[in-house]
């Protein structure tokens, strides 16, 4: 258990300028098994601070220098300040600059479409920038890589006591397609790319945080648990992908993003049971929602992306 730190818990009296700190408060949202804390500094320079366990740390490093990547591509995001070990190199800590402003997940539903529309633009064009960073797979090719993916995550769904009442057309669908996973290039990817990830400024500029899933692999893989973003805005997903594309989406993207959202849906069932049966429902329903905006898979493009003229 990592402790809560205050101005004189010796976590922080070993991270850098740590005594010009006037308060640790913690943050409890999102999924991640890091322990999170809203640094503020004397100065009334905010940061964020993210600790884990000593043993995270080859794993913590790699991520952070994904950070340190990606933060020199001009994007606006959470900064990377400082990273290390701490108390007898027991913890791990990473300290971030922090974004100043409101979920976008809250915000969003507040704003007009033409302005959702836009920040999605936004959301897109960030996107892309972090994709320009090429990767490499060592040994293996993405499809090799994914289709080892798969097979884990149908085995773990299998063997979960929780099962989706039309996993075999899930199944279907994903055996069917496999095939566009073929000649793909690896990209620096965010890792975590919705709208829970984002931060909306008071001058309604987007701000990217929450890094700790990034890795590489196939860009497009970015899409995959894209109902966490078009369930709570729709003309801000759509503009996501014209911003990405530049308003010419390839037929081949929308396959790719239908094959990696039906094999996250089998993935978040199993997931979701560690942290309680209401996670277990909340991701049902994203299934659920899935599902039926590509019309039980018998679509490659989302309902709610051939319908974007009535949006």
């Amino acid at each position: 258990m990592i402790p809560s730190p205050n101005r004189e818990h010796p976590l922080l009296i070993e991270i850098g300028n740590s005594r010009n700190w006037a308060k640790a408060e913690p943050v409890s949202k999102g999924w991640s098994t890091d322990h999170k804390f809203h640094i503020k500094e004397d100065t009334g320079r905010e940061l964020l601070l993210r600790i884990s366990e000593g043993d995270e740390f080859s794993r913590k490093k790699l991520e952070y220098e994904r950070i340190r990547k990606i933060s020199e591509l001009g994007i606006f995001m959470s900064m990377p300040i400082g990273f290390g070990l701490c108390c007898n190199e027991k913890y791990v800590y990473m300290l971030l600059t922090w974004i100043a402003g409101k979920d976008a997940e809250e915000e969003l539903h507040g704003m007009d479409k033409t302005e959702q529309y836009r920040l999605g633009i936004q959301a897109g064009n960030t996107l892309k920038t972090i994709h320009s960073v090429r990767g490499f797979l060592e040994n293996e090719t993405w499809d090799h890589r994914y289709r080892g993916k798969i097979d884990r995550v149908i085995g773990r769904y299998c063997g979960c006591p929780v099962k989706l009442r039309y996993e075999r057309d899930v199944f279907d669908f994903i055996r069917s397609n496999l095939r566009y996973l073929e000649g793909r290039e690896v990209r620096l990817q965010h890792g975590d790319y919705h709208v829970g990830s984002f931060i909306i400024t008071e001058n309604n500029q987007l701000g990217i945080i929450d890094f700790n899933r990034s890795n590489y692999g196939d860009p497009w893989e970015e899409y995959d648990r894209y109902v966490f973003t078009w369930r709570v805005s729709v003309p801000f997903a759509i503009g996501q992908i014209d911003g990405y594309f530049n308003h010419d989406v390839p037929e081949s993207f929308f396959k790719l993003m239908a094959l990696y959202n039906a094999a996250n849906m089998l993935a978040s069932i199993p997931w979701a049971i560690p942290f309680g049966s209401s996670d277990v429902q909340a991701m049902i329903e994203n299934c659920d929602r899935v599902f039926e905006c590509y019309d039980g898979f018998q679509s490659y493009i989302p309902k709610w992306y051939r319908q974007r003229e009535t949006q």
